[in-house]
């Protein structure tokens, strides 16, 4: 009986895989990366839309994904559309069934959660001191003229 129901959901879990997905992120790596390297570790067939003017997004997609929570990264599978990398990136293993990378354990996964936390904190204070220490366009722009001295 268990290898029967088992077999059901791997069959389930092959039909889910030819389900083309779209994952939706700026032209940059940021935090569409992550959701990106676990579609192709899962080896999960997936179109990624890139976003190269902000009037793509903003104007036009934005408006249109239907989600409450319209934002980047999303991934659409079907009907179902996932925001917030985090829950992205979740959603991309679980439908996998790859679970054993968020833990085996409940234990694990507390550990998983808590490192992913961690993660996020050091990439927002990565970014603030990128943003608070790095020359402004107008400075950079003043350094490449030649001084009128």
């Amino acid at each position: 009986y268990q290898r029967r129901v088992h077999g059901e959901y791997q069959l389930i879990k092959n039909i889910q895989q030819t389900i083309m997905l779209t994952l939706g992120y700026w032209n940059s790596k940021g935090r569409g990366e992550i959701p990106r390297l676990l579609l192709e570790i899962t080896k999960q067939q997936y179109q990624n839309k890139v976003y190269t003017e902000q009037s793509d997004w903003f104007e036009k997609d934005k408006n249109t994904l239907q989600t409450n929570f319209p934002n980047l990264p999303y991934l659409i599978d079907n009907e179902q559309v996932i925001t917030e990398s985090r829950a992205v990136a979740e959603y991309i293993v679980l439908r996998a069934g790859c679970t054993e990378m968020i833990g085996k354990t409940w234990q694990e996964q507390v550990t998983v959660t808590q490192l992913v936390g961690l993660l996020e904190e050091v990439d927002g204070y990565l970014y603030i001191c990128l943003l608070y220490t790095s020359p402004s366009p107008r400075d950079r722009q003043k350094s490449r003229m030649p001084s009128s001295a």
